[in-house]
């Protein structure tokens, strides 16, 4: 079953602020102040529904890929070659700074 277009979508939340944040002060008993404060939550609440919208597409995109998926062990796996990829990459470069360095010595200690 596909759950991704079981799932509503989120209601509109940040345009219901808005229009309330309009219409406050018109009303008797609220301030200017009040509207701002509700608009900054429309604001929020807009970003939310925006990221939610946003995370919705990433999961659906990654559910329709039609590569194979990675186990946990598999996951793991590679990151661990990476890691181990990246340490021997910095001991060699550390290697390689090492050497530099001491033909520089040797040269200085030539030339002197």
């Amino acid at each position: 079953m596909n759950t991704a277009a079981a799932t509503p979508a989120p209601a509109p939340v940040a345009g219901l602020l808005r229009r309330l944040a309009d219409a406050l002060p018109t009303m008797d008993g609220y301030t200017g102040e009040d509207a701002d404060t509700l608009r900054q939550l429309a604001d929020a609440q807009q970003r939310k529904e925006e990221y939610d919208a946003w995370v919705r597409a990433e999961v659906a995109a990654a559910r329709a890929d039609p590569r194979p998926s990675l186990s946990t062990e598999e996951m793991l796996a590679h990151i661990d070659a990476y890691c181990d990829e990246m340490e021997a990459r910095e001991r060699a470069e550390k290697a390689q700074k090492t050497r530099r360095a001491a033909r520089e010595n040797v040269r200085r200690a030539v030339v002197a």
